[in-house]
């Protein structure tokens, strides 16, 4: 292939390696591919048609189907395609600080965007891919494509840098621990109009927009266990109106139950009860208990396997609920 030019680091981690090519990027679009993955033979063409198809996109992006590797390295399918999120291209950015819902491997950027927005984050030895689509996503518009793009695989191998490795054990710690790093900054940059679809910072947000701004944002950072922060949003997202809770703030507050396990253990905070007490009415803690209730329903037929310790959890959380309705 004489058209590629190889060059080699030491590893120092995929920031560092990733920003080393971007400084010798002279083509149009960018396609920053993991080593682990594979891409199907016509994403690549896909992705260009769909960024062609109008300048106001800054990038495109496809879904992923996961698989594992066989003794033999192939590829072996394993599950069904990953579906990208339902949103509008405005919708995309606010539905990204939620959770990653594309996959940086199935993306193609203009060159021009990553020149504006920067290259990736070298202090981040994971969720930085995450940390530089938010930063992209926020700034420009992406266009998805239809179908799968790329099987992701799975693997056990040890991840991160020579100097500070990353055990298959300790992923999750760590994707926890850099995730948190990242959005205790973006929560210092994010205007609060930023946490809904579609709003602008000229946008004058009336009470109930405010409150569905502070639930918006509570649940951001409920899924990344920050629970200092939910405290504070929560109480502000009280504070703001005393009007009856729109289907898609009862909603936020299932899906936090759902998928934090900082945002339980808040709901057993005796500080969390005083501030319902001190600002709900008694049927607007009816309305949250409910809530939440809905949500570790959710959670138990999530995990049916761990059906011991999710209904421990469960009761508990049920007694808590009890302690918010009285």
């Amino acid at each position: 292939y004489p058209s590629l030019k190889y060059v080699h680091k030491s590893n120092e981690g995929k920031s560092s390696a990733v920003n080393l090519a971007l400084d010798l990027v002279i083509g149009e679009y960018v396609w920053i591919m993991d080593d682990d993955d594979l891409a199907l033979p016509d994403m690549l063409q896909r992705l260009v048609e769909a960024l062609n198809s109008n300048d106001v996109y800054g990038f495109s992006y496809g879904s992923r189907v996961k698989c594992i590797s066989n003794p033999d390295a192939l590829a072996e399918l394993r599950g069904s395609e990953v579906p990208l999120p339902k949103v509008t291209p405005e919708e995309l950015f606010p539905r990204l600080l939620e959770s990653m819902c594309i996959t940086q491997p199935a993306m193609l950027v203009r060159t021009s965007c990553i020149e504006t927005v920067g290259k990736f984050d070298e202090t981040l030895i994971r969720s930085q891919d995450y940390e530089f689509i938010l930063r992209l996503a926020r700034k420009y518009l992406g266009v998805p494509i239809s179908g799968p793009a790329l099987l992701q695989r799975v693997h056990p191998d040890t991840r991160g840098t020579s100097s500070a490795p990353i055990p298959t054990s300790g992923r999750e710690d760590a994707w926890l621990k850099f995730n948190q790093k990242i959005f205790r900054k973006i929560r210092r940059e994010l205007g609060l109009h930023e946490y809904l679809p579609g709003a602008k910072e000229s946008d004058v947000l009336d009470p109930l927009l405010l409150r569905r701004a502070y639930f918006q944002r509570m649940h951001v950072m409920a899924k990344k266990e920050l629970e200092e922060e939910v405290i504070y949003d929560f109480k502000n997202a009280l504070d703001a109106s005393q009007t009856d809770l729109h289907r898609t703030e009862r909603d936020l507050l299932s899906k936090s139950v759902l998928g934090s396990h900082a945002f339980r253990r808040i709901t057993r905070t005796r500080k969390l009860h005083a501030a319902m007490n001190e600002h709900c009415s008694r049927k607007t803690r009816l309305v949250i208990a409910k809530s939440l209730l809905k949500g570790l329903y959710w959670r138990i037929l999530r995990h049916r396997g761990k059906f011991g310790s999710e209904l421990r959890e469960g009761f508990s959380l049920a007694l808590s609920v009890l302690r918010i309705i009285h």
